[in-house]
């Protein structure tokens, strides 16, 4: 590609460019971090935003986020070619979309770590919050102990308004309770398509848990997977829940509740349903 003519390169629109299908065709993206120029680069925030909801975004640098001694910059006559290049994109879907994107990108990528040492800031909060565009969230904070109910809160806090398909994978976080739960299922929205709740092994989450999970359940809902194990004090009553509040748009159902009193699994919606008939 010469990057001195892009626009010859890629044509007028660059969600019609090769370029971008090939980002859309890649599993993840792989940033090297040599210096904080890459996040004032125009065509670094473009590749990020482009492939922001790719499964992978791995971040490697030396030592600090931001190196002062990293690599030279490229040279002013790229930086200005790019910013020409892409000055219509943005003017048409504004600057801020983009940012956010990127930002709530990084933000969910700290999450873990913001969590373990107790840094969770109204910043982080709101930097994912603000993110209008995301419609997709994944986020693992599976055995950090740190992730206790007042952690759940913020997490809710933070979730996006548009979102149609949500991760979350909290294994092992033992201190969790029925109110973190209750926080998490009343501000995820009206609009998920795709919820996943990873809770195995969080054995202080009770029926009740499951039950607000159920009523909260949106109607736009097409799959659900959910996964208690180990959570002893689930059984019987909050599957009675979850029949009641069902939402006929679910059409494809896998659970886990094994050493739990229902010791049992479920691997698609008509085993559910044959266990609701039998019961």
């Amino acid at each position: 590609m010469r990057q001195h003519e892009l626009r010859e390169e890629l044509g007028p629109d660059l969600k019609e460019s090769p370029f971008y299908d090939a980002l859309r065709l890649a599993d993840g993206i792989l940033l090297t971090v040599d210096s904080e120029e890459v996040f004032r680069r125009t065509w670094c925030h473009y590749e990020l935003y482009a492939g922001s909801d790719l499964k992978h975004l791995d971040v490697v640098c030396n030592g600090a986020m931001l190196s002062r001694t990293g690599l030279p910059g490229e040279s002013m006559v790229a930086k200005q070619a790019d910013r020409r290049m892409f000055a219509a994109i943005f003017d048409q879907e504004g600057t801020l979309k983009v940012d956010e994107t990127v930002c709530s990108t990084f933000a969910l990528l700290a999450w873990p770590q913001a969590v373990k040492r107790g840094l969770v800031s109204t910043q982080l909060i709101e930097t994912v919050a603000s993110d209008v565009n995301r419609e997709a969230l994944e986020l693992s904070l599976a055995h950090l102990q740190e992730f206790q109910d007042p952690g759940m809160l913020q997490l809710a806090q933070s979730l996006p308004p548009n979102l149609t398909k949500l991760k979350l994978g909290l294994e092992g976080c033992h201190e969790l309770t029925d109110q973190g739960v209750k926080a998490l299922a009343n501000r995820w929205g009206t609009k998920l398509k795709h919820l996943y709740l990873d809770f195995v092994g969080c054995g202080k989450l009770t029926d009740a848990s499951l039950s607000v999970l159920a009523q909260n359940l949106p109607p736009t809902l097409t799959d659900l997977e959910l996964h208690m194990a180990g959570c002893v004090l689930v059984g019987p009553p909050g599957m009675e829940h979850l029949k009641k509040h069902w939402p006929k748009s679910v059409k494809v159902f896998r659970a886990s509740f094994k050493a739990t009193k229902l010791n049992r699994n479920f691997m698609t919606l008509q085993d559910l349903e044959d266990y609701w008939r039998e019961s």
